[in-house]
């Protein structure tokens, strides 16, 4: 009996895997497909990137709006191709993303078979990335963190590849292929390049016995530490650019120490939040931790809560970051009046406690693999310096991980540490760093789960179970706010009916930056005066926008310094409670100097029209 179970779940998990990885890839496909991220309008800070590639499309020249400008590159390219078939809109840049995140699918889904995972251990790699709160809204958009993503995992995947082949022209062309992935995923984003950058020099080392390999290493990190010098320096010279030396992040970094300790604890525990479907392994341990054990989870998590608090000077316990928020995408002052919160914040509460709980007893179920190597036999020990020597051979599977991964941690998390020390952090950040924690993790759990001769045991329910919730969650957050972007610019289109000028209507910040993007293309890169206080206290980006002067408000409820305005409410629904809600249309109070209204006013025979219309 025991042999048949054994055959049928050996039978399981090789035969999916012809296409499984297909299945993972569609169904990331899918679920950012179901927010519905449809209707011409920007999200976030696409609009800019978008007006660059349609630049690229009409020019074939480069042209930044001088807003947030990461340097695009391929990205653009590819996303001008699309234009260039099907026309200029938001939702053209925003699905060409698509492949990309299909793409990262397929990616994990062969790395994890790389590092020895069964199809359905690989399937679960896949979907607890791919379907992360975070990666399905940035998914749904024309941003740079995908694209970026797929061409960091390329490289990985080259990089792994070549130090599993024992044929040297295989490794070499292996190695150029990393290193041509790093080359072009740098251009999207500059991080990508540290992929290749980071691990190449590792390979060179661990891999010095064998000339052939070891020197076309090298000679590839050398072409690809020029191409980053060249490329670098081409986007440091274009026009409207946003650039940070390294010498201003050092700075900030060494001469604001507790911040830079909040920084890098914020960057680890929002990274540890995202892989929450890896830790609650934790949760099913079949060790019973101590008594100790629980009392040092309780100080650390009530220790680490209450220096949250003397820092925020609030109990924002969870998330961190800009992407994702207790409002759902965005924090609640993103639209006039407010938001209402997409959970109770007691759930957001205990979400942030059972990372603490799950993280502490995931490491306490993995403590005998560390008592393990401690205590190991010296042939362990040889082996690891054999591996720094260069004379290991054949690569085991944590070597490799080792050789690969490691290098691109300790570049990636400096810099990180180093930008947000000085600036604010950004929940997109800890992304590049889950495939290689998910793979290490997941190979030492299979590893020490399945015995000699036997399969590996099933993943936990629970563990499965957060990766639904955490997909539900992306998915409902991201349709709440393109419903969101699709109501203001609904209100937005009404008032132009009723011919008010668009430069006269606020309705979010996509529509405004777009306003000013459509007329003039270029933001204002140092704040211009402002003719009317009034507009800085209710907009903060109002500054860098110049032709928007606007007098007419879209608000989500009553905002002091307007009044209200016979104009009609435009409702939406969300598939998180409240699911009925509206907008309205509010005006600027004119008592005390104010921008000079040159805009027709509607009659009321209009007015009622339109709210008939809606």
């Amino acid at each position: 009996m025991l042999r048949s179970i054994t055959m049928l779940r050996t039978s399981f998990d090789q035969k999916p895997v012809r296409y499984l990885p297909w299945v993972c890839a569609l169904l990331t496909v899918f679920c950012i497909l179901a927010a519905l991220p449809f209707g011409n309008v920007a999200f976030g800070d696409d609009w800019s990137y978008s007006a660059t590639a349609n630049s690229v499309a009409q020019t074939g020249h480069f042209r930044f709006t001088g807003w947030s400008t990461p340097s695009l590159g391929i990205d653009a390219y590819w996303a001008a191709f699309l234009i260039r078939i099907f026309g200029y809109s938001y939702q053209v840049t925003r699905l060409s993303t698509l492949p990309f995140a299909g793409g990262c699918a397929l990616l994990l889904f062969a790395l994890g078979r790389r590092f020895g995972l069964s199809p359905s251990w690989c399937a679960f790699l896949t979907l607890a990335l791919m379907l992360n709160p975070v990666m399905i809204p940035t998914g749904a958009t024309f941003l740079t963190d995908v694209p970026g993503l797929f061409f960091l995992l390329l490289t990985f995947y080259g990089l792994v590849r070549a130090l599993q082949t024992q044929k040297w022209e295989q490794a070499v062309g292996w190695l150029a292929v990393a290193t041509l992935a790093g080359a072009m995923g740098g251009t999207i984003r500059q991080l990508v390049f540290f992929g290749a950058f980071a691990s190449l020099p590792a390979i060179v080392l661990v891999r010095r016995r064998d000339f052939r390999v070891a020197g076309s290493a090298l000679v590839l990190w050398l072409a690809l530490c020029w191409w980053m010098k060249v490329f670098v320096h081409w986007f440091m010279v274009q026009p409207n650019t946003e650039n940070t030396p390294m010498s201003t992040l050092a700075h900030d970094w060494i001469h604001g120490p507790v911040w830079s300790v909040y920084s890098l604890f914020i960057f680890l525990f929002t990274g540890a939040e995202f892989a929450l479907p890896l830790a609650v392994f934790g949760l099913v341990t079949r060790r019973k931790p101590p008594l100790w054990f629980w009392a040092a989870m309780a100080v650390v998590t009530a220790g680490s809560l209450l220096c949250l608090k003397h820092l925020q000077h609030d109990w924002n316990v969870v998330p961190y970051g800009n992407v994702l928020s207790y409002f759902g995408i965005f924090e609640g002052n993103y639209l006039l009046g407010g938001r209402p919160r997409s959970a109770p914040y007691v759930v957001f509460l205990v979400f942030t406690l059972m990372t603490f709980v799950a993280w502490g007893l995931f490491a306490w179920e993995l403590l005998p693999a560390a008592d393990e190597w401690r205590n190991g036999s010296p042939e362990r020990w040889n082996r690891i310096k054999a591996f720094l020597a260069g004379k290991a051979g054949q690569l085991s599977t944590g070597e490799i991980w080792a050789a690969v991964f490691i290098p691109y941690y300790a570049i990636y998390i400096w810099v990180i540490w180093a930008r947000v020390a000085g600036t604010i952090f950004f929940d997109r950040y800890p992304i590049p760093l889950l495939p290689g924690v998910f793979l290490g993790s997941l190979y030492l759990l299979q590893k020490r789960q399945g015995p000699k001769g036997m399969p590996p045991f099933r993943i936990p329910t629970l563990a499965w179970a957060m990766v639904a919730v955490f997909g539900l969650y992306g998915i409902c957050i991201s349709h709440d706010f393109f419903a969101l972007l699709r109501a203001e610019k609904q209100a937005a289109e009404t008032l132009q009916k009723l011919g008010i000028p668009r430069n006269k209507i606020s309705a979010g910040f996509e529509y405004d930056a777009t306003t000013q993007s459509n007329a003039e293309f270029y933001m204002v890169r140092k704040a211009a005066a402002v003719q009317d206080d009034r507009l800085v206290k209710l907009h903060w980006y109002i500054r860098m926008l110049p032709v928007v002067q606007p007098r007419y408000f879209v608000v989500g409820s009553d905002v002091d310094g307007l009044k209200e305005t016979v104009y009609p409410a435009t409702r939406y629904e969300t598939w998180l409670p409240p699911f009925h809600r509206e907008l309205k249309v509010e005006e600027l109070n004119q008592t005390g100097p104010g921008p000079a209204d040159t805009s027709t006013a509607a009659n009321s025979s209009q007015t009622r029209e339109v709210t008939s219309q809606n």
